[in-house]
C-alpha cells in the first residue's frame, strides 16, 4: 500500500467524522504570487489562514503536507496550480471547499513629499512606504464554483524627515503674519484667537518634526512589511469560508 493511498484512507476516514461533527473540510492550497518578491508574503498569509481555520471549530482542515503530496503526484510544480489541479486534490481528500490566494502588486521603498516650513524649523519630509495586495477565493469542489472572493490592498508607512535646518521665527513669512495679526490693533479677539491657536499649532509641529528628525531611523522595510502582513491576516480572519 503506498503512503498515497493511505493518505486517502485516512482522510475519507477524517471527512466521515467532520460531517458527523456538522465541520466543513477545507483544503488551503500554496498562496500563489506574481514575482519573487512577493513568495514570502504569499506563505505567511497563507499560513496565518490557515492558522485561524485550524482554530475553528466549524472547520476541518486538509494537512498541508497531505495536500502537497496529492499536488507533487499531479506535477503541479510544472502545470500550475490550476483549479481544476486543486479539484481534482480536494476530492481525492474529501475537501469540500478549496481556498486559493495570490500576493501581488509589492511597491516599497522611500520617497520624497514635501518640504517643511514651520515657524522655527525647515526639513525635508519622507515617507518610508510597504503595499501589497492579497486576493483570496473560495471555490466549490462538487460545483467547480467561485463561491466567495475577495481582494484587500494593505500598506505600512512611517514619515520622517531630513536636512533639518533651525531658522529664526523672523525669518519665517508665516511666523511674521501671525505676529501681525496678534499686535495689530484692529483685529478683533476672535481673529487673534484663531492666530494664537495657529501659533501654538504650529510650535507643536516644529517641536514635532525637530524630535523626529533627530531619530533619522525609521522602521526596516521588513518590519513595515511584518506589519503589513499581520494586518492582511487579521482582515481576513473577519470573512466566514
Amino acid at each position: 500500500m503506498t503512503n498515497l493511498t493511505l493518505v486517502r484512507i485516512t482522510y475519507c476516514i477524517l471527512v466521515t467524522t467532520g460531517i458527523l461533527l456538522g465541520q466543513r473540510n477545507v483544503a488551503v492550497f500554496p498562496f500563489e504570487s506574481d514575482s519573487h518578491q512577493t513568495d514570502g508574503i504569499a506563505s505567511r498569509v497563507e499560513s496565518g489562514i490557515r492558522q485561524i481555520l485550524l482554530r475553528s471549530p466549524n472547520h476541518n482542515v486538509v494537512e498541508r503536507e497531505a495536500l502537497l503530496q496529492v499536488l507533487n503526484e499531479q506535477n503541479y510544480m510544472l502545470f500550475g496550480l490550476t483549479e481544476e489541479v486543486g479539484i481534482n486534490a480536494g476530492k481525492m481528500l474529501g475537501a469540500q471547499g478549496l481556498i486559493f490566494g495570490e500576493a501581488s502588486n509589492l511597491l516599497y521603498g522611500d520617497s520624497y513629499v514635501k518640504q517643511y516650513t514651520g515657524i522655527s524649523v525647515q526639513a525635508e519630509e519622507y515617507r518610508r512606504f510597504v503595499s501589497f495586495t492579497i486576493s483570496v477565493r473560495v471555490v466549490d469542489v462538487f460545483s467547480g464554483n467561485v463561491i466567495w472572493e475577495r481582494s484587500h490592498s494593505f500598506d505600512e508607512s512611517e514619515t520622517y524627515y531630513r536636512n533639518l535646518v533651525q531658522t529664526e521665527p523672523e525669518q519665517s513669512n508665516y511666523a511674521r503674519g501671525l505676529k501681525s495679526t496678534l499686535e495689530d490693533e484692529n483685529a478683533g479677539k476672535f481673529t487673534k484667537g484663531i492666530a494664537a491657536l495657529a501659533a501654538i499649532a504650529a510650535m507643536a509641529g516644529d517641536f514635532k518634526v525637530q524630535t523626529d528628525a533627530l531619530d533619522q531611523n525609521p522602521s526596516p522595510i521588513p518590519e513595515l512589511m511584518n506589519t503589513a502582513v499581520q494586518k492582511a491576516v487579521a482582515k481576513y480572519s473577519e470573512y466566514s469560508y
